[in-house]
């Protein structure tokens, strides 16, 4: 469990569309590029704390009368200079380095969620196009069905209220085939949005009858869960930026040393080397540097609450999606035994109906019922795998995976 971050979950459902459908994401998705953009930009601020430990030096030349400077006329030359808050650099390049690694987390979060929302979308898919197929096979049968009750009105075996109510039946389930088709094209299009591409159709094999679900199961909750939340890596990253930040606020209250040396010549009577050292401590106090200190704690304790917030909402979100993935599964498995139970029964029916035991009607009519279990247990197989894709999000799965 603790290695789930670099196990590829979703390659043992044994299907190259999904495999290559999340790789594609997490090499295109537009959410992930800009999340290592704003990394590359922490990188910079890092860097350019760390560059601040080295001096400056300014290329020096004009003319000057200050007597100050002993009126030197013409000069040119280089001036060495270096000032540092030793405290505040130190402070400084740590809150940028948490910063870095605040965005590393982001990216990982990102990885993370792609994966989830792609499986999502695939699945559902998947199993829109079963719920077609399903529906189709029920329209079918019920205009089946509709036919042969028009014949028994013919010859006075039955009336036209119940003919009226199969009539009904059928035009809402045709009814119901037109929002699927669009339900289809809307997963297509969201699949195809995740992986940077313009929208289009969605290769597939519609397996989803094939893939059995409910022998996933991930495990049970370890305490090192946490630890593999990119959300609660950002949420630490985030705390120690804060504590960070009182140390550079404090930092104000401490002395800054100046090193500065001026190399070049300078024009007094005549044309004369010039060498001259300065060394000295700024120390500056401002009583706003206490406002300061207060506002970083404030930050802070805001930053630490978020934190236990994390933590709680973690557990929460961990312990739901195990009961949630439990209770699909008993859900599913419940209908995939009515489904099966009357499976049998409508093979026995068959074998009935070539002895003339009964009626080719009555067979269609338990057609009819098994077609209407098999959208009820295709719906149940979908909030499945549904509540699977979530439990291995929540535990962190698959976002290191590198191939």
């Amino acid at each position: 469990m603790a290695d789930l971050p670099y196990v590829a979950w979703w390659q043992q459902f044994h299907d190259v569309e999904l495999n290559q459908l999340i790789e594609a994401g997490l090499n295109n998705n537009m959410d992930i590029h800009i999340a290592i953009g704003n990394l590359q930009q922490a990188q910079g601020e890092l860097k350019q704390v760390k560059l601040s430990w080295l001096p400056l030096v300014q290329i020096l030349a004009g003319y000057s009368t200050n007597p100050a400077l002993g009126a030197p006329g013409a000069f040119y030359g280089i001036w060495p200079y270096y000032f540092v808050n030793i405290m505040k650099l130190c402070a400084q390049q740590k809150q940028a380095t948490y910063n870095v690694q605040f965005y590393h987390a982001a990216i990982e979060g990102m990885r993370l969620a792609l994966i989830g929302q792609i499986a999502s979308a695939y699945f559902t898919l998947i199993a829109q196009l079963e719920q077609l197929r399903l529906l189709q096979q029920l329209d079918s049968d019920l205009k089946s069905l509709i036919k042969l009750s028009q014949g028994d009105i013919k010859i006075g075996l039955e009336n036209e209220i119940a003919l009226a109510q199969l009539q009904t039946d059928e035009r809402l389930i045709a009814a119901q085939i037109k929002p699927i088709l669009h339900n289809i094209v809307l997963s297509e299009n969201a699949l195809r949005y995740l992986i940077n591409a313009n929208p289009g159709r969605i290769n597939n094999k519609n397996n989803f009858a094939k893939i059995d679900f409910s022998r996933f199961k991930p495990g049970s909750l370890p305490a090192t869960v946490l630890n593999n939340r990119p959300d609660l890596k950002m949420a630490l990253y985030a705390l120690k930026t804060a504590h960070a930040g009182i140390k550079v606020a404090y930092s104000d209250f401490f002395p800054g040393i100046q090193l500065d040396d001026f190399i070049g010549e300078v024009d007094l009577p005549n044309s004369t080397f010039a060498d001259t050292t300065d060394a000295y401590v700024n120390w500056t106090l401002a009583p706003s540097t206490l406002g300061k200190i207060a506002a970083s704690k404030g930050a802070y304790n805001a930053k630490a609450a978020e934190f236990n917030k994390t933590v709680r909402r973690i557990l929460k979100e961990v312990d739901n999606d195990y009961s949630a993935n439990r209770r699909m599964n008993e859900k599913f498995m419940a209908y995939l035994g009515a489904e099966k139970d009357y499976r049998h029964k409508y093979k026995l029916q068959q074998g009935l109906l070539k002895t003339g035991l009964i009626s080719y009607k009555e067979l269609l009519q338990s057609k009819i019922y098994l077609d209407n279990l098999a959208l009820s247990t295709n719906l149940a197989k979908l909030e499945l795998v549904m509540s699977l894709v979530i439990l291995y999000q929540d535990l962190a799965g698959g976002y290191a995976y590198t191939q």
